[in-house]
Protein backbone atom coordinates (compact mmCIF):
# COMPACT_ATOMS: atom_id res chain seq x y z
CA UNK A 1 0.00 0.00 0.00
CA UNK A 2 1.53 3.25 -0.90
CA UNK A 3 1.82 5.58 1.74
CA UNK A 4 1.45 9.66 1.90
CA UNK A 5 4.66 11.65 0.99
CA UNK A 6 5.70 14.65 2.59
CA UNK A 7 4.24 17.89 1.27
CA UNK A 8 4.94 21.53 1.32
CA UNK A 9 2.74 23.87 2.73
CA UNK A 10 0.29 25.71 0.08
CA UNK A 11 1.38 28.56 -1.83
CA UNK A 12 0.58 31.51 -0.60
CA UNK A 13 -1.83 34.24 -2.46
CA UNK A 14 0.96 37.11 -1.90
CA UNK A 15 3.30 34.69 -3.25
CA UNK A 16 1.30 33.82 -6.08
CA UNK A 17 1.29 37.25 -7.26
CA UNK A 18 4.97 38.05 -6.59
CA UNK A 19 6.02 34.78 -9.06
CA UNK A 20 3.29 36.55 -11.47
CA UNK A 21 4.78 40.43 -11.21
CA UNK A 22 8.50 38.86 -11.44
CA UNK A 23 7.54 36.82 -14.50
CA UNK A 24 5.97 39.91 -16.52
CA UNK A 25 2.46 37.65 -16.67
CA UNK A 26 4.08 35.66 -19.07
CA UNK A 27 5.49 31.30 -19.32
CA UNK A 28 9.02 31.79 -18.39
CA UNK A 29 9.67 28.79 -21.43
CA UNK A 30 12.60 30.02 -23.58
CA UNK A 31 10.78 31.33 -26.80
CA UNK A 32 7.51 30.70 -25.81
CA UNK A 33 6.34 34.27 -23.25
CA UNK A 34 2.95 33.57 -23.62
CA UNK A 35 0.73 36.33 -21.98
CA UNK A 36 -1.13 34.14 -19.42
CA UNK A 37 -2.82 36.88 -18.53
CA UNK A 38 -5.22 36.40 -21.29
CA UNK A 39 -6.73 34.13 -23.89
CA UNK A 40 -4.71 33.89 -27.22
CA UNK A 41 -8.09 33.90 -29.53
CA UNK A 42 -10.58 35.76 -27.76
CA UNK A 43 -8.16 38.37 -26.11
CA UNK A 44 -10.04 38.43 -22.87
CA UNK A 45 -8.59 38.77 -19.28
CA UNK A 46 -7.91 35.84 -17.73
CA UNK A 47 -5.70 34.09 -15.40
CA UNK A 48 -4.55 31.76 -17.09
CA UNK A 49 -0.73 30.82 -16.04
CA UNK A 50 0.46 28.06 -13.79
CA UNK A 51 2.77 28.73 -10.81
CA UNK A 52 5.22 25.80 -11.09
CA UNK A 53 6.97 24.20 -8.56
CA UNK A 54 10.94 23.69 -9.57
CA UNK A 55 11.44 21.20 -6.63
CA UNK A 56 7.85 19.55 -5.93
CA UNK A 57 5.52 20.20 -3.30
CA UNK A 58 6.10 16.26 -3.11
CA UNK A 59 8.79 14.44 -2.36
CA UNK A 60 7.69 11.95 -4.84
CA UNK A 61 6.60 14.83 -7.33
CA UNK A 62 8.73 15.78 -10.43
CA UNK A 63 12.48 16.74 -9.41
CA UNK A 64 10.80 16.12 -5.82
CA UNK A 65 14.72 14.32 -4.73
CA UNK A 66 16.10 17.94 -4.72
CA UNK A 67 17.74 18.60 -1.39
CA UNK A 68 15.58 22.02 -1.38
CA UNK A 69 13.59 21.48 2.41
CA UNK A 70 10.05 21.25 1.92
CA UNK A 71 9.61 24.47 3.84
CA UNK A 72 10.98 26.54 1.52
CA UNK A 73 9.26 24.54 -1.70
CA UNK A 74 6.68 27.09 -1.97
CA UNK A 75 8.78 29.87 -1.73
CA UNK A 76 9.07 32.07 -4.78
CA UNK A 77 12.63 31.44 -5.79
CA UNK A 78 11.23 27.62 -5.88
CA UNK A 79 8.31 29.19 -7.87
CA UNK A 80 8.12 30.11 -11.86
CA UNK A 81 5.14 30.99 -14.02
CA UNK A 82 4.51 28.99 -16.73
CA UNK A 83 1.47 28.41 -19.60
CA UNK A 84 -0.38 25.00 -19.10
CA UNK A 85 1.57 22.78 -21.23
CA UNK A 86 4.66 23.88 -20.72
CA UNK A 87 3.81 23.06 -17.28
CA UNK A 88 2.71 19.79 -18.11
CA UNK A 89 5.36 19.19 -20.56
CA UNK A 90 8.47 19.82 -18.05
CA UNK A 91 6.79 17.77 -15.58
CA UNK A 92 6.52 14.61 -17.86
CA UNK A 93 8.71 11.65 -16.20
CA UNK A 94 10.65 11.59 -19.86
CA UNK A 95 11.56 15.32 -19.25
CA UNK A 96 12.63 15.58 -16.01
CA UNK A 97 16.01 15.00 -16.43
CA UNK A 98 16.32 17.27 -18.78
CA UNK A 99 14.79 20.40 -16.83
CA UNK A 100 15.99 19.31 -13.75
CA UNK A 101 15.75 22.00 -10.67
CA UNK A 102 19.38 23.68 -11.98
CA UNK A 103 17.97 23.31 -15.51
CA UNK A 104 14.52 25.13 -14.06
CA UNK A 105 16.68 27.71 -11.86
CA UNK A 106 18.40 28.89 -14.39
CA UNK A 107 15.21 29.01 -16.78
CA UNK A 108 13.50 31.63 -14.17
CA UNK A 109 16.40 33.56 -13.59
CA UNK A 110 17.08 34.32 -17.28
CA UNK A 111 13.22 35.03 -17.88
CA UNK A 112 12.94 37.14 -14.80
CA UNK A 113 15.73 39.56 -15.81
CA UNK A 114 14.59 40.05 -19.05
CA UNK A 115 11.20 41.32 -17.85
CA UNK A 116 13.52 43.25 -15.42
CA UNK A 117 15.29 44.81 -18.26
CA UNK A 118 12.29 45.54 -20.31
CA UNK A 119 10.64 47.46 -17.11
CA UNK A 120 12.90 49.31 -17.08
CA UNK A 121 12.17 50.80 -20.62
CA UNK A 122 9.92 53.58 -21.67
CA UNK A 123 6.51 52.91 -23.55
CA UNK A 124 7.72 55.21 -26.10
CA UNK A 125 10.89 54.17 -26.67
CA UNK A 126 10.37 51.52 -29.84
CA UNK A 127 12.05 50.25 -32.51
CA UNK A 128 11.10 47.45 -35.41
CA UNK A 129 13.58 44.53 -35.86
CA UNK A 130 14.74 42.97 -39.28
CA UNK A 131 16.29 39.47 -39.59
CA UNK A 132 17.96 38.67 -42.69
CA UNK A 133 18.51 34.93 -42.63
CA UNK A 134 20.13 32.57 -44.67
CA UNK A 135 22.25 29.97 -45.48
CA UNK A 136 25.90 30.28 -44.25
CA UNK A 137 28.57 27.79 -45.79
CA UNK A 138 25.42 25.22 -46.74
CA UNK A 139 23.94 25.39 -43.22
CA UNK A 140 20.50 26.99 -42.45
CA UNK A 141 21.03 29.64 -39.77
CA UNK A 142 18.57 31.16 -37.79
CA UNK A 143 18.47 33.92 -34.97
CA UNK A 144 15.42 33.19 -32.12
CA UNK A 145 13.06 35.59 -31.20
CA UNK A 146 14.08 35.67 -27.69
CA UNK A 147 17.84 36.56 -28.66
CA UNK A 148 16.63 39.84 -30.38
CA UNK A 149 14.64 41.13 -27.73
CA UNK A 150 17.48 40.67 -25.60
CA UNK A 151 19.99 42.37 -27.41
CA UNK A 152 17.81 45.20 -28.14
CA UNK A 153 16.43 45.67 -24.75
CA UNK A 154 19.85 45.77 -23.43
CA UNK A 155 21.67 48.01 -25.91
CA UNK A 156 18.85 49.98 -26.79
CA UNK A 157 17.14 50.05 -23.99
CA UNK A 158 13.28 50.07 -26.66
CA UNK A 159 10.66 47.76 -27.58
CA UNK A 160 9.85 45.87 -30.46
CA UNK A 161 6.91 47.44 -32.54
CA UNK A 162 4.89 45.04 -34.34
CA UNK A 163 6.35 41.38 -34.72
CA UNK A 164 10.04 40.53 -36.03
CA UNK A 165 10.45 41.35 -40.26
CA UNK A 166 12.15 38.56 -41.61
CA UNK A 167 13.68 38.26 -44.86
CA UNK A 168 14.26 34.46 -44.87
CA UNK A 169 16.73 32.94 -47.35
CA UNK A 170 17.03 29.56 -45.53
CA UNK A 171 15.69 27.64 -48.34
CA UNK A 172 17.17 29.30 -51.14
CA UNK A 173 19.86 26.92 -52.66
CA UNK A 174 23.58 28.30 -51.62
CA UNK A 175 24.78 28.24 -54.64
CA UNK A 176 26.53 31.55 -55.34
CA UNK A 177 25.27 31.64 -59.29
CA UNK A 178 23.55 34.47 -60.65
CA UNK A 179 19.92 32.72 -60.60
CA UNK A 180 20.94 32.87 -56.69
CA UNK A 181 22.02 36.88 -56.41
CA UNK A 182 18.75 37.18 -58.05
CA UNK A 183 16.55 35.26 -56.31
CA UNK A 184 17.66 36.80 -53.18
CA UNK A 185 17.80 40.58 -54.22
CA UNK A 186 14.07 39.81 -55.02
CA UNK A 187 12.77 38.49 -51.43
CA UNK A 188 15.30 41.37 -50.02
CA UNK A 189 13.11 43.76 -52.21
CA UNK A 190 9.49 41.96 -51.26
CA UNK A 191 9.76 42.14 -47.77
CA UNK A 192 11.31 45.54 -47.60
CA UNK A 193 8.29 47.07 -50.47
CA UNK A 194 5.69 45.18 -48.39
CA UNK A 195 6.93 45.64 -44.90
CA UNK A 196 9.07 48.11 -44.30
CA UNK A 197 8.89 50.82 -46.75
CA UNK A 198 4.85 51.52 -46.25
CA UNK A 199 5.64 52.13 -42.16
CA UNK A 200 8.34 54.01 -42.74
CA UNK A 201 6.03 56.11 -45.24
CA UNK A 202 3.31 56.59 -42.75
CA UNK A 203 5.86 57.56 -39.93
CA UNK A 204 5.70 54.44 -37.98
CA UNK A 205 8.74 53.17 -38.70
CA UNK A 206 11.78 55.63 -37.68
CA UNK A 207 14.21 53.02 -36.49
CA UNK A 208 14.98 49.45 -37.30
CA UNK A 209 17.34 47.06 -35.67
CA UNK A 210 19.01 44.88 -37.76
CA UNK A 211 20.12 40.96 -37.48
CA UNK A 212 21.42 39.45 -40.98
CA UNK A 213 23.26 35.97 -40.90
CA UNK A 214 23.46 35.83 -44.83
CA UNK A 215 25.70 35.97 -47.69
CA UNK A 216 27.88 39.46 -47.09
CA UNK A 217 26.33 40.75 -50.83
CA UNK A 218 23.24 40.34 -50.10
CA UNK A 219 23.62 42.31 -46.56
CA UNK A 220 25.27 45.39 -48.74
CA UNK A 221 22.14 44.83 -50.69
CA UNK A 222 19.65 45.32 -47.73
CA UNK A 223 22.00 48.22 -46.50
CA UNK A 224 21.37 50.07 -49.98
CA UNK A 225 17.65 49.46 -50.32
CA UNK A 226 17.31 51.07 -46.93
CA UNK A 227 19.34 54.00 -47.72
CA UNK A 228 20.35 56.19 -44.84
CA UNK A 229 17.35 57.94 -43.88
CA UNK A 230 16.37 55.70 -41.08
CA UNK A 231 17.82 55.09 -37.55
CA UNK A 232 19.36 52.07 -37.60
CA UNK A 233 21.08 49.55 -35.26
CA UNK A 234 23.37 47.07 -36.45
CA UNK A 235 23.91 43.40 -34.55
CA UNK A 236 26.51 40.30 -35.15
CA UNK A 237 26.72 37.02 -33.71
CA UNK A 238 29.56 36.74 -30.81
CA UNK A 239 31.03 33.51 -31.64
CA UNK A 240 33.61 34.27 -28.72
CA UNK A 241 31.24 34.62 -26.06
CA UNK A 242 28.30 34.06 -24.26
CA UNK A 243 26.56 37.13 -25.61
CA UNK A 244 25.33 35.67 -28.35
CA UNK A 245 23.66 38.81 -30.28
CA UNK A 246 24.05 41.54 -27.61
CA UNK A 247 26.90 43.48 -27.64
CA UNK A 248 29.37 42.31 -24.70
CA UNK A 249 29.59 45.43 -21.60
CA UNK A 250 33.44 44.94 -22.01
CA UNK A 251 33.66 45.32 -25.77
CA UNK A 252 36.75 46.38 -27.56
CA UNK A 253 36.82 49.41 -29.90
CA UNK A 254 38.87 49.03 -32.98
CA UNK A 255 39.59 51.71 -35.26
CA UNK A 256 40.57 51.94 -38.98
CA UNK A 257 42.77 53.13 -41.87
CA UNK A 258 42.74 53.65 -45.28
CA UNK A 259 45.94 51.97 -47.29
CA UNK A 260 45.99 52.69 -51.34
CA UNK A 261 47.51 50.53 -53.44
CA UNK A 262 48.26 51.55 -56.83
CA UNK A 263 47.71 54.75 -58.06
CA UNK A 264 47.22 57.43 -60.68
CA UNK A 265 43.59 57.50 -63.11
CA UNK A 266 41.56 54.57 -63.16
CA UNK A 267 38.68 53.57 -64.78
CA UNK A 268 37.31 51.47 -62.15
CA UNK A 269 38.09 51.89 -58.19
CA UNK A 270 38.43 49.11 -56.24
CA UNK A 271 37.54 49.29 -51.91
CA UNK A 272 38.46 45.95 -49.62
CA UNK A 273 37.79 45.71 -46.22
CA UNK A 274 39.68 43.59 -44.48
CA UNK A 275 38.08 43.25 -41.06
CA UNK A 276 37.43 39.34 -40.22
CA UNK A 277 39.89 38.68 -43.13
CA UNK A 278 40.75 39.62 -46.40
CA UNK A 279 44.08 40.17 -48.27
CA UNK A 280 44.90 42.30 -51.40
CA UNK A 281 46.37 39.65 -53.21
CA UNK A 282 43.43 37.78 -53.08
CA UNK A 283 42.11 41.32 -55.21
CA UNK A 284 44.96 40.95 -57.38
CA UNK A 285 44.58 37.16 -58.08
CA UNK A 286 41.15 37.76 -59.07
CA UNK A 287 41.97 40.86 -61.90
CA UNK A 288 41.09 43.20 -59.76
CA UNK A 289 41.07 47.59 -60.72
CA UNK A 290 44.78 49.03 -60.83
CA UNK A 291 43.76 51.03 -58.05
CA UNK A 292 42.19 49.57 -54.73
CA UNK A 293 42.10 51.15 -51.51
CA UNK A 294 42.05 48.80 -48.08
CA UNK A 295 40.39 49.40 -45.22
CA UNK A 296 42.08 47.60 -41.94
CA UNK A 297 42.10 47.81 -38.44
CA UNK A 298 44.87 49.63 -36.50
CA UNK A 299 47.33 47.48 -34.88
CA UNK A 300 45.31 44.59 -35.35
CA UNK A 301 45.24 41.30 -37.53
CA UNK A 302 41.87 40.80 -38.97
CA UNK A 303 39.67 38.32 -37.62
CA UNK A 304 35.89 37.17 -37.24
CA UNK A 305 35.80 38.04 -33.30
CA UNK A 306 37.32 41.43 -33.83
CA UNK A 307 34.16 43.22 -33.80
CA UNK A 308 32.84 43.54 -30.13
CA UNK A 309 31.73 46.94 -30.07
CA UNK A 310 28.96 49.30 -31.58
CA UNK A 311 31.57 51.79 -31.41
CA UNK A 312 34.21 49.77 -33.83
CA UNK A 313 31.15 49.86 -36.14
CA UNK A 314 30.88 53.64 -35.73
CA UNK A 315 34.93 53.96 -36.56
CA UNK A 316 34.33 51.34 -39.48
CA UNK A 317 31.66 53.72 -40.92
CA UNK A 318 33.71 57.25 -40.42
CA UNK A 319 36.63 55.34 -42.43
CA UNK A 320 34.16 53.97 -44.72
CA UNK A 321 32.66 57.52 -45.48
CA UNK A 322 36.50 59.23 -45.79
CA UNK A 323 37.30 57.14 -48.13
CA UNK A 324 34.26 57.45 -50.48
CA UNK A 325 35.12 61.32 -50.55
CA UNK A 326 38.67 60.26 -50.99
CA UNK A 327 37.29 58.47 -54.12
CA UNK A 328 35.56 61.09 -55.55
CA UNK A 329 38.37 63.72 -54.81
CA UNK A 330 41.15 61.80 -56.76
CA UNK A 331 39.00 59.74 -59.45
CA UNK A 332 35.87 61.73 -60.28
CA UNK A 333 33.34 59.29 -61.18
CA UNK A 334 34.48 56.25 -62.48
CA UNK A 335 33.22 54.08 -64.74
CA UNK A 336 32.27 51.85 -61.59
CA UNK A 337 33.62 50.80 -58.28
CA UNK A 338 34.16 46.98 -56.84
CA UNK A 339 33.45 46.04 -53.30
CA UNK A 340 35.41 42.86 -51.64
CA UNK A 341 34.41 43.09 -48.53
CA UNK A 342 35.95 40.50 -45.66
CA UNK A 343 33.61 41.94 -42.69
CA UNK A 344 31.04 41.03 -40.30
CA UNK A 345 27.56 41.64 -41.36
CA UNK A 346 26.94 44.99 -39.34
CA UNK A 347 29.81 46.19 -41.77
CA UNK A 348 28.52 44.94 -45.19
CA UNK A 349 24.95 46.85 -44.31
CA UNK A 350 26.99 50.02 -43.60
CA UNK A 351 28.88 49.45 -47.24
CA UNK A 352 25.42 49.34 -49.06
CA UNK A 353 23.83 52.00 -46.93
CA UNK A 354 26.07 54.90 -47.27
CA UNK A 355 27.08 55.23 -50.71
CA UNK A 356 26.90 58.68 -52.37
CA UNK A 357 24.18 58.07 -54.41
CA UNK A 358 24.26 60.76 -56.82
CA UNK A 359 28.32 60.59 -57.26
CA UNK A 360 29.46 56.94 -57.16
CA UNK A 361 28.87 54.63 -60.06
CA UNK A 362 27.52 51.39 -59.58
CA UNK A 363 29.22 49.23 -57.60
CA UNK A 364 30.27 45.50 -58.00
CA UNK A 365 29.63 43.51 -54.66
CA UNK A 366 31.85 40.64 -54.93
CA UNK A 367 31.95 36.80 -53.49
CA UNK A 368 34.52 35.17 -51.65
CA UNK A 369 34.78 31.40 -53.64
CA UNK A 370 36.67 28.40 -53.09
CA UNK A 371 37.81 29.61 -56.19
CA UNK A 372 38.22 33.45 -55.09
CA UNK A 373 36.79 36.83 -55.73
CA UNK A 374 33.76 36.27 -57.79
CA UNK A 375 31.45 39.50 -58.75
CA UNK A 376 27.70 38.88 -57.19
CA UNK A 377 25.46 41.56 -57.57
CA UNK A 378 25.13 45.32 -58.45
CA UNK A 379 24.21 47.61 -56.41
CA UNK A 380 22.86 50.78 -58.37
Amino acid sequence: MRTNSAKAPPVRKSTMIEVYLAAGGSCSFPGCYENVLQERLTKQKSALGHVAHIAAESTEGPRGDDPLPLVERSKSHNLMLMCMPHHAFIDKPENVSRYSSDALRRMKREHEARIAQRSAVPLDATTYALRLIGRVRGHRVSISEADVWAAITKHEKRYISDSVIDIDLGDLPDTGDAAYWAIGKAKVDAVLNERVFPLAESGKLTRISIFGLARIPLLAYLGHRLGDKLQVALYHKHRDTEEGWSWPDDGREVRFEIVPHGHGAASRVGVLACVSGGAIENVRRSSGPEVVYEIRPIGELPRRTLVTSPATVANFRTVYQELLSMIEARHGKPAGLDYYLAVPPPMAVVCGRDVLRDVVPPIVVHDWTDDGYAPALTLA
